[in-house]
């Protein structure tokens, strides 16, 4: 986690960097110069652009049950800040794949998930908000449905825009996070709230579990 947390920081902080701002020699222009066949200059471009954009940082998470979150979110969180460096937002989905202990030939992978059981990633979303807030017990937390049936529930538009001053958790009211029941909608709908709006820019640290990173992967590639 720390060593995730040090990388996110550093590169959000590259990405951040506009050419615009920064003084270049003669030396340093012709060098730039001898480069412009690799794409570089085209990508300064899109530097200059993307600064002008206002930036969200989204943590997109989930683990095993079998890990601990509360080491590996107050970790995240702890690093992360350390460096300055602060998310927005966070998302809980479960994965795609499956971890499953092989015990004969037979094993197979369940395809029925017409209906989730989500209480685990609602287990990390109560304890998001308690290391996002300071809160110091979650029972306090008011407890949520953890089976979403058939219907595929998304966050209110306005989620990635409202600040955290707004959330309330004790009352129920949590704008700083969200649990989703589908990893494919939730890419889907991060790309459409991006293209919806163009001066929105989402960076995007996906972590807790090396089966959401391959499924996201997957999916980006698609």
């Amino acid at each position: 986690m720390e060593v995730c947390a040090n990388w996110f920081s550093s590169a959000v902080k590259e990405n951040s960097l506009s050419p615009s701002l920064v003084s270049f020699s003669s030396h340093d222009i012709e060098n730039l110069n001898k480069v412009l066949g690799n794409g570089y200059m085209q990508h300064e471009k899109c530097n200059i652009q993307e600064s002008n954009k206002i930036s969200k940082k989204i943590l997109l998470f989930n683990c095993m049950d079998v890990r601990d979150p509360q080491i590996l979110l107050s970790r995240l969180v702890s690093t992360c800040a350390s460096s300055g460096t602060c998310f927005s937002k966070a998302i809980f989905v479960p994965s795609i794949s499956t971890y499953n202990k092989v015990t004969s030939g037979t094993s197979v992978v369940p395809s029925d998930i017409s209906s989730k059981d989500l209480s685990w990633q609602f287990s990390l979303q109560r304890l998001w908000e308690k290391i996002a807030h300071g809160i110091a017990d979650t029972d306090s937390l008011p407890e949520k449905s953890t089976k979403m049936d058939g219907v595929e529930t998304l966050p209110r538009r306005e989620f990635l825009y409202e600040d955290a001053s707004n959330c309330s958790p004790a009352d129920g009211y949590l704008t700083c996070s969200a649990v989703i029941s589908s990893l494919p909608l939730t890419i889907k709908w991060l790309r459409h709230c991006a293209r919806e709006n163009p001066s929105l820019r989402l960076q995007v640290l996906v972590t807790g579990s090396l089966h959401l990173v391959g499924d996201v992967l997957k999916l980006i590639r698609r």
